[in-house]
């Protein structure tokens, strides 16, 4: 029987060929994906941006969602066809970001190739999306058509040879499972089945070492090392060296200067705090733009010079304007004294935008901007143990340093969770479920923000005993 590929699966293909033919063959061996309420949530908004970017297009003789399918079992099914006086059709690839990407256009092209394959002439190809930097209340359309046609046409050829490919791939009844062309990608881009066409990497491996440059990679590819035994310090960067010695000796890299220096100009009090923040597409405030971040709740751990440890949290009843929470946190953060964040550039990204967005604020969030240092810094530079595994991600940071701490338990327990969960609570009566909710969201911002403290007095017992924990 003939396979079918729909433009889903040739996008597969193109990342991962072995991936989509594991996946058509042998699904048993391919890892169940893991319930994802964010990814759902992402999903419905993308479906939310769809049906208004029709409405807007329908008017103009614009039909939705036509399905084109090819006798070589290619089909393609496009968001908006046109037909045209002279009976060629343009079409129309609705998606929910705001730049054009690669992917976009072999995706359109896709669309293009099937519909001709069907007998149709393709004039142009579009790509609706949001106006990025349009706000709310705004006069302009909140949407754009970006005309692809010139972009996708030089890819028409490559994208033909990679469906005829695609198709005799999916119709050979065995492979070589050894190796796939996802070993020249970074470990956040490998296929779902990495480890089973790849089985014999160990671990750690050159994946493991942190910003890892394409370059650097396909020589180590190329040239068979996989094993951090076989990397010398002088083929990585910098900032790969201290990595790499902690993996290859088995012991903490530690520079008690770059920790002396840190903690040296830090000013008591101390506040560690941490923002969750909800976005959408589609703006649902006044004076915000597409995807614009709006910090919903935080958590401030407030440590003094004396031990003594405070909490403070905030978590909104409303889809709002920040200007009770920054009523809030502006009452509890004093005028003096060190501000912490982990990747401060989130929350100095959330504070600038509400400068912007409530300059009422703007004084005191620039405050809090220029008094913020990172403290992810210190197990980039000052501290880095080979079980971080190259990542300085609190989630991997803390259970090396703070193993007694975890976001196991909890019902919230990363910051998509945290957008589902308010998304939930808005829609609740007071009480019982929304109650729940509430305690929920508390519990993870509450961590995140204790979880900063421990990993600081970690570093203090470090920096006094001048021995690795």
């Amino acid at each position: 029987m003939t396979q079918r590929l729909s433009k889903t699966d040739f996008l597969h293909y193109l990342h991962c060929p072995k991936s989509l033919w594991l996946a058509r063959h042998k699904p048993h061996l391919v890892p169940a994906p893991k319930p994802d309420a964010h990814a759902s949530l992402v999903q419905q908004q993308g479906y939310d941006v769809e049906a208004a970017i029709e409405a807007w297009l329908g008017p103009k003789g614009y039909t939705a969602q036509v399905v084109f399918e090819a006798a070589n079992g290619a089909y393609a099914r496009t968001d908006l066809v046109r037909e045209n006086a002279d009976g060629s059709l343009d079409l129309i690839e609705v998606k929910g970001g705001v730049s054009v990407k690669k992917s976009h256009l072999y995706d359109i092209g896709f669309q293009a190739c099937i519909a001709e394959m069907t007998g149709h002439k393709v004039r142009a190809m579009y790509v609706a999306q949001i106006r990025k930097d349009r706000v709310k209340g705004a006069h302009e359309p909140p949407f754009v058509l970006r005309d692809v046609t010139d972009q996708v046409s030089e890819l028409l050829a490559d994208i033909r040879t990679q469906i005829a490919l695609a198709l005799d791939l999916l119709n050979t009844a065995s492979i070589d499972e050894t190796s796939c062309t996802c070993l020249v990608l970074s470990r956040a881009n490998h296929c779902e089945t990495f480890d089973h066409f790849n089985a014999n990497i160990p671990r750690p491996s050159i994946y493991s070492l942190p910003r890892m440059d394409q370059g650097r990679l396909t020589k180590f590819v190329e040239s068979g090392r996989f094993s951090l035994d076989s990397i010398s310090e002088n083929e990585v960067s910098a900032s790969q060296k201290k990595s790499l010695w902690a993996m290859q000796n088995g012991a903490p890299f530690v520079d008690h200067g770059y920790i002396d220096q840190f903690v040296g100009a830090l000013e008591f009090p101390l506040y560690f705090y941490d923002y969750e923040a909800f976005a959408t597409p589609l703006p649902q405030l006044d004076s915000t733009k597409p995807y614009q971040q709006i910090p919903f709740q935080y958590s401030l751990h407030i440590l003094h010079g004396d031990g003594r440890l405070d909490h403070i949290e905030f978590l909104a009843e409303d889809w709002e304007v920040p200007v009770p929470l920054l009523d809030h946190l502006t009452a509890h953060i004093g005028q003096t004294g060190s501000i912490v964040s982990w990747n401060k550039g989130y929350e100095n990204g959330r504070n600038k935008d509400m400068a912007a967005l409530l300059p009422h604020y703007e004084t005191a969030l620039n405050d809090i901007v220029a008094r913020t240092v990172d403290l992810q810094d210190i197990f980039k530079h000052g501290y880095v143990h080979g079980d971080f595994n190259g990542s300085t991600s609190i989630k991997n940071v803390l259970p090396v340093m703070a193993p007694e701490l975890t976001y196991a338990n909890l019902e919230v327990s990363n910051g998509g969770e945290a957008m589902v969960a308010f998304a939930k609570m808005l829609g609740l009566p007071q009480g019982g479920v929304r109650d729940q909710l509430r305690a929920d969201m508390l519990a993870y911002c509450a961590l995140d923000s204790f979880a900063m403290v421990r990993l600081f007095q970690a570093v203090q017992d470090i920096q006094s005993a001048r021995i690795t924990p």
